[in-house]
């Protein structure tokens, strides 16, 4: 499956265990809806595993891309006894479309001088 968005924002990536590294991140994939003429705001928490942490730190946050991810499910036994489903979008790999231009700072207005009247 893939999804057209602007990287958001992410998570420190995080080492699970000794071969298994996860980190988190956010995709506006916002869009506008015809039918009801309104913008539609759209963010999915995906993840990146191991090799492809390194993928998604290439592309800066705001960039435009194309994200390739599959959806993966699996119940688990929660503590009270009771089963519990989790579920992740996991990214795989990035077409950039348009990189985040990065902005000059803008220039600190100059401090305002004292003078006597």
């Amino acid at each position: 499956m893939d999804i057209i968005g602007n990287i958001y924002s992410r998570e420190a990536a995080e080492q699970k265990t000794e071969t298994f590294r996860v980190q988190e991140f956010l995709l506006d994939a916002s869009y506008f809806d015809n039918y009801n003429q309104t913008q539609r705001e759209n963010f999915l928490k995906m993840q990146v595993k191991n090799a492809n942490i390194d993928k998604l730190a290439a592309i800066p946050d705001g960039s435009r891309v194309k994200v390739f991810f599959t959806i993966e499910g699996r119940f688990y036994d929660k503590e009270d006894g009771t089963k519990g489903h989790a579920q992740n979008l996991s990214a795989f790999n990035f077409e950039v479309i348009k990189l985040a231009e990065n902005k000059p700072a803008t220039p600190a207005a100059p401090a305002p001088q004292e003078t006597d009247f």
